[in-house]
């Protein structure tokens, strides 16, 4: 495979930082309607007279910034199991590697020691 200089791109297809930018969006968009509601007499009103709609977005708003942290810390879990399964299977290949050095040695009886010189 040709390296491109491109990010590290996890195993589910997803670039790790487009859930940072998937939730600063969400915080954007949150922040610029609360700054909306507070400076704009109209906007404000226009949500006092329609709660259905209001109610809806937030709720939207609160499931989207949750449903990103929670990505986000199993995405961290994800990858520090994966560096302990490596570790793991590189001690079990040490193991492997070390018992079949035994295993010549015991045969052959010279691994381990300098060969003679004929």
């Amino acid at each position: 495979m040709i390296d491109r200089g491109q990010a590290p791109v996890e195993s589910s297809g997803v670039d790790p930082v487009d859930g940072w930018l998937a939730a600063a969006l969400a915080l954007l968009i949150t922040l610029v309607l609360i700054m909306a509601e507070l400076t704009d007499a109209g906007q404000r009103h226009w949500w006092a007279a329609h709660p259905l709609t209001t109610d809806t977005v937030a709720g939207l708003l609160v499931l989207l910034v949750t449903v990103l942290v929670v990505n986000q810390l199993l995405t961290r879990r994800q990858a520090g199991q994966r560096g302990h399964a490596v570790a793991v299977q590189a001690a079990i290949l040490v193991a492997q590697a070390a018992r079949s050095v035994r295993a010549a040695s015991s045969v052959t009886g010279r691994i381990g020691r300098p060969r003679r010189r004929l």
